[in-house]
């Protein structure tokens, strides 16, 4: 019987201590930023495309691209892959953007992009943008 009691005192003072060292190791706990992309800039100049897509909670991501360059409803080129970002700025030829041979761009063509991602609690997040050609 008192064996128990006793094993009943450890079980509740071993749950204790676990729960006020959670607490404790809780009150430690720092906060980083998430772990993301955004698109900083997407622009067209000078038959170049000049994208930045920043990160955050790390110094880079591994994630699937897709890009596509639109005339109306005709698909001019386009295509997608994975790379890893570390934030920097990027000045590429449409096709070396789309990763495919494009025809030379006009204005009121459509240049698209998305990017995929895995966050740190495993979820797929993406962003995507757009310019019309001027």
């Amino acid at each position: 019987m008192f064996t128990n009691i006793a094993v009943g005192s450890l079980m509740t003072g071993a749950l204790f201590t676990f729960i006020v060292g959670a607490v404790e190791i809780g009150s430690n706990v720092v906060e980083t930023e998430p772990v993301a992309m955004r698109l900083a800039a997407l622009e067209y100049d000078g038959a170049l495309i000049h994208q930045h897509v920043k990160i955050t909670g790390r110094d880079s991501i591994r994630g699937e691209w897709a890009a596509t360059i639109m005339r109306g409803y005709r698909r001019l080129c386009g295509g997608g892959g994975i790379s890893n970002y570390r934030g920097m700025k990027m000045t590429l030829t449409p096709s070396e953007w789309t990763g495919s041979e494009c025809p030379d761009i006009e204005a009121g063509d459509v240049a698209s992009a998305s990017w995929q991602w895995t966050d740190a609690d495993g979820l797929v997040r993406g962003i995507s943008g757009a310019i019309t050609i001027k």
